[in-house]
């Protein structure tokens, strides 16, 4: 067992690791800084859209996401900007799953 310090460093890790993902993406931005286990980000196409446009893709991509059954993400909104929430820290999640989740938000947010 890794403990209360050993397993909040590495739940700390992995939302590291999905924020720099982000950070590197030129199709997806932070909405906000990472909190321990908390990522919030959004899709951000090249294409320049209005902010309900990217409120609207947004939210279909949120739905396609939890339709797969694979993953399940939550939403909110920051700034009137519709924002993808991705928590990293439950007790069974693996750097893997974290890999995987991202592969395939990326993965959705291009279909058309």
């Amino acid at each position: 067992s890794l403990g209360l310090v050993g397993s909040e460093m590495c739940i700390r890790d992995r939302a590291k690791w999905l924020e720099n993902e982000i950070v590197k993406s030129s199709e997806f931005e932070l909405v906000v800084p990472r909190s321990i286990n908390l990522v919030c980000f959004h899709f951000k196409p090249q294409k320049p859209y209005s902010i309900k446009e990217l409120n609207n893709i947004n939210e279909e991509l949120l739905h396609k996401l939890n339709a797969t059954g694979l993953i399940y993400l939550t939403h909110t909104k920051i700034n009137e900007i519709f924002t993808l929430r991705m928590s990293v820290g439950q007790t069974n999640i693996k750097q893997s799953h974290i890999e995987k989740s991202w592969e395939l938000i990326r993965k959705k947010a291009m279909e058309e």
